[in-house]
């Protein structure tokens, strides 16, 4: 017998709230875990705060109704963990995790298994794919990748190539960069295997490419433990840096490209001489935002909607490249690059 805290919820809000925390504070100040408080934390923590279930199609009330059940006193911490995980996996979002530090191993759930189930990685892993990247660099005409902090670049008589690993500090790659490649014809910027960072660093480095101040995306985030959201804010686009490189660019894409790498690229399809080869990104456009559990455990989810400068959101679904193009690894070939280095020459 177990009581639907949803249905609750809807009838009297605020008073189950208010005797919810204060039952989980008892717990937590006593050193107990009870496992059905613990269950029912995660689950109210995201029926207030969490932003995508619309997005995704997600019925959480009727998923408090499948889970809870599999939940009573006598739960061990194991079996505890093992359904709060299937819970959020429901969500498929990749910024969603559940963390639990307190045994010898760290105990981790990604609500979509990300990255290890993106289709880039299903195929290649992280080494065998910049191999194949590398080598085609070389055939192409391309020279040794250099590469510092998170940039990394290579440059042939007439195209540069510049590699992204995170949207984090990268001022001084990023010049680097861009003073050994300011005159080539065309740049390739290859996050395929980008998985984000910051707002900030991505408009830093977004910036370096910027003709004039526009508007690069709108966010707006949910009010907690209501049903609204706050009014959309807007992120801008700007020239950033000494100088700004202006000429054809193609971004390379997949669906490892993920969260601020996503919202980079939102922000720089705003400029008339950006276009994008490869695959859909993640969908997973959202801040991710960190919660801690009574019991100790930590959780991650998104409560923000981001959206391109024209209003569409792309959380759940990924943004589509100009060009849709795929590798795979018995052609030992990377056909993306190579799609973008024919495409640039045309220009």
């Amino acid at each position: 017998m177990y009581i639907k805290t949803s249905s609750v919820i809807k009838r009297m809000k605020s008073i189950v709230t208010t005797f919810f925390c204060c039952l989980l504070t008892c717990f937590h100040l006593h050193g107990q875990s009870n496992p059905i408080a613990v269950f029912e934390e995660l689950w109210l923590t995201f029926e207030q705060q969490y932003a995508g279930f619309e997005l995704r199609k997600v019925d959480w009330d009727q998923l408090f109704d499948k889970y809870r059940p599999q939940i009573d006193k006598q739960t061990d911490q194991k079996q505890l963990f093992k359904v709060c995980c299937e819970l959020l996996q429901e969500l498929n979002d990749a910024h969603v995790n559940l963390i639990d530090k307190s045994g010898k191993q760290v105990n981790r759930c990604n609500s979509n298994n990300f990255p290890n189930a993106t289709n880039i990685l299903s195929e290649f892993s992280e080494q065998a794919f910049y191999a194949i990247v590398d080598s085609n660099l070389k055939r192409e005409g391309f020279n040794s990748l250099k590469t510092s902090q998170v940039i990394g670049y290579a440059q042939s008589d007439s195209l540069g190539y510049i590699r992204i690993s995170k949207m984090a500090e990268n001022s001084k790659g990023l010049s680097q960069a861009l003073d050994r490649l300011k005159d080539t014809k065309g740049i390739i910027i290859d996050i395929r295997l980008n998985s984000g960072g910051t707002d900030h660093y991505l408009y830093q480095i977004a910036g370096r490419f910027a003709d004039e101040k526009r508007v690069g995306h709108y966010k707006t985030e949910r009010v907690k433990g209501t049903n609204t959201m706050t009014k959309a804010k807007a992120w801008y686009l700007k020239p950033y840096g000494k100088y700004q490189y202006k000429k054809p660019i193609i971004i390379l894409t997949s669906d490892f490209t993920a969260s601020a790498a996503e919202i980079f690229v939102l922000a720089m399809k705003e400029l008339p001489y950006v276009r994008t080869i490869g695959g859909f990104t993640n969908g997973a456009t959202s801040h991710m935002k960190s919660i801690k559990l009574s019991n100790g455990w930590k959780v991650t989810l998104s409560n923000q909607i981001a959206y391109s400068a024209g209003m569409v959101n792309y959380e759940g679904v990924g943004i589509k490249p100009d060009i849709l193009l795929s590798n795979h690894i018995e052609d030992d070939t990377d056909k993306v690059l190579l799609r973008a280095i024919e495409e640039l020459k045309k220009k």
